[in-house]
């Protein structure tokens, strides 16, 4: 092991994620250490995460994508912090470059390629191929966004960004109902991140159709078979959800309100 990878720590966040935990963190087990921050797991995630030796497992309600995240960051050891998600495996090439990375700076920031599956098939397209992301961080420099969904982290002006040889095998959806559950626990923190007023409904349908059209024609969806079809449906579905709750919203607001009123009778 080069002196490099002991700055490092790897953080993760979980919820349910005993059907892909254990090939993540069999492929992180190089880290010195390795944070798994639980968000209220109910499946075999934490005894999963106890059972490797450089895992370091801490409980919390989750506070939304980005404020999750950055409570995993301040449980690290290091301030060097590899990002990894539940269901990302590390290659044997990304691996190895990061067993032999140099980190001489403090504005120094990881890109990171990685590659979308879903059901076990490589997908390239639908808005689903190769995407890079930024893994590899000092927290004294820079740190996750606060943003509840569609999280980030924050690029400095003065930030120095170099690519990690090898990919992250991102294992999006090993069953058709992860979308599911996917799409409702989105389509929450969503509205509760914009608390926009409702639109008309048949705005909405026009957007439900626009994100299938985008995807499945403009995007290619198409060409991954019915594997598309599901990605486009999904977009589109993950859209009505997300405006719909606007009118859930309301109505609850609405009934707290009468609630209150009558109480106070």
């Amino acid at each position: 092991m080069s002196n490099s990878i002991t700055k490092i720590s790897c953080v993760i966040i979980t919820l349910n994620a005993g059907e892909t935990l254990y090939r993540v963190l069999k492929s992180a087990d190089f880290f010195d250490e390795v944070i798994v921050l639980d968000t209220g797991s109910s499946d075999q995630t934490v005894e999963l995460a106890k059972s490797f030796n450089n895992v370091r497992v801490f409980e919390s309600n989750f506070q939304g994508f980005g404020p999750t995240k950055r409570l995993a960051v301040s449980k690290a050891s290091n301030d060097w912090v590899f990002s990894l998600d539940a269901d990302e495996v590390i290659s044997e090439e990304l691996r190895s470059a990061l067993l032999s990375t140099d980190l001489l700076s403090v504005n120094l920031i990881g890109m990171v390629s990685r590659e979308n599956y879903l059901l076990g098939k490589k997908i390239t397209h639908a808005g689903w191929g190769d995407d890079f992301l930024l893994r590899l961080f000092n927290r004294n420099f820079t740190n996750f966004n606060e943003k509840l969904v569609h999280e980030a982290v924050k690029i400095p002006d003065d930030a120095n960004q170099f690519q990690i040889k090898g990919v992250l095998s991102h294992l999006a959806v090993e069953r058709l109902d992860q979308m599911l559950l996917k799409v409702s626990r989105y389509s929450a923190l969503r509205d509760d991140e914009a608390k926009k007023p409702p639109l008309a409904m048949p705005f909405i349908l026009l957007i439900v159709f626009w994100k299938f059209f985008q995807t499945y024609f403009l995007r290619k969806a198409f060409l991954e078979g019915w594997r598309g079809v599901v990605i486009a449906f999904s977009n589109a579905t993950s859209a009505f959800w997300h405006h719909a709750r606007r009118y859930e919203r309301v109505s609850l607001e609405k009934n707290r309100i009468d609630e209150k009123g009558i109480l106070d009778e």
